[in-house]
């Protein structure tokens, strides 16, 4: 089973540490409990599957991003830049026999965390549909 209560945990103290628009927690998500499991959405607009790798290594769920932006390009030049491009990784601890899928659509990466008696402990690179 996936350990509900770490993850409500985490989103609690990630909302008591919110701090308005500013917030130091990048890019933010979405835990949700679905009948079969729960649902993992980060918010990565602009950002595309060659820049996120998503690995499950054991217990513990990896999600990495590396967004390589120009801010200045010739006859450019950002006069205020709000849409986030940094690097991020955010990890999440499951229980055992967890199986995770991925996609990504319209900005919204999607997890989807199933428990699965078969699943291999190997770490495993997760590919995003």
């Amino acid at each position: 089973m996936i350990n509900l209560d770490r993850l409500w945990e985490r989103a609690c103290h990630e909302l008591a540490n919110f701090n308005g628009y500013h917030s130091p927690h990048f890019p933010t998500y979405n835990v949700v409990a679905v009948e079969d499991g729960r649902r993992i959405e980060m918010a990565l607009a602009g950002w595309g599957k060659g820049s996120i790798r998503v690995t499950q290594d054991k217990n513990t769920l990896t999600i990495e991003g590396t967004l390589n932006q120009d801010l200045d390009l010739k006859g450019e030049r950002y006069i205020y830049k709000g849409a986030n491009g940094r690097t991020f990784k955010q990890q999440w601890a499951l229980d055992q026999n967890v199986n995770v899928s991925a996609d990504l659509k319209d900005g919204m990466l999607t997890l989807h965390l199933k428990v699965d008696q078969q699943e291999n402990k190997k770490t495993r690179l997760i590919n995003i549909n």
